[in-house]
């Protein structure tokens, strides 16, 4: 650096400055409207699935995929977390659900021994039996030996399903 020219000196300096300060103004604008960016395209990604769903197809594998055109997307970018519309849910009950219309409602048995449900309060007996009427496994547990547990309250409850009918086994307080 001593054997350098000044003028020289002065351009490094330059040059690296400006370098740091476009750096800078780059994150702020960034660091600014990055939410304001977001918004603005989950606005507009909203508002084209809305309009502009042109298939739903059903795979084995995958599951639902929408077919959608008209979105500011490059052809196969993947869209992740789109949630169906509920009608019987979300505030607008004349609408249409869509594929969900199509769920049939999985409503089990369930056999909870009086000695059990008296571990229970009261006040949450009748909650509880319809959390667990509404099948609280995961959808791809099916095996009818295995033991489920669910934390209700300050309680772990245990059961089975077999058949359509949740058999509760045990429930343990949570400490």
């Amino acid at each position: 650096m001593k054997n350098l020219s000044i003028r020289l000196k002065i351009t490094l300096w330059f040059t690296v400055t400006m370098i740091i300060v476009v750096i800078f103004a780059y994150l702020a604008v960034f660091a600014v409207s990055r939410q304001i960016l977001i918004k603005t395209i989950q606005d507009s990604l909203v508002q084209n699935v809305e309009n502009n769903v042109d298939e739903i197809e059903y795979h084995s594998d995958l599951g639902t995929v929408l077919h959608i055109s008209g979105a500011d997307l490059m052809d196969g970018t993947p869209i992740y977390d789109i949630k169906p519309y509920l009608p019987y849910v979300d505030s607008h009950p004349e609408a249409k659900g869509g594929f969900t219309d199509h769920i049939e409602e999985h409503i089990l048995k369930v056999k909870f021994p009086e000695e059990l449900l008296q571990k229970i309060p009261e006040s949450q007996r009748e909650a509880l039996i319809e959390v667990l009427a509404n099948d609280p496994r995961p959808r791809y547990q099916k095996n009818p030996e295995r033991v489920y547990g669910i934390a209700y309250g300050e309680n772990d409850v245990h059961f089975k399903v077999r058949e359509e009918i949740l058999y509760v086994c045990d429930v343990i307080k949570l400490k």
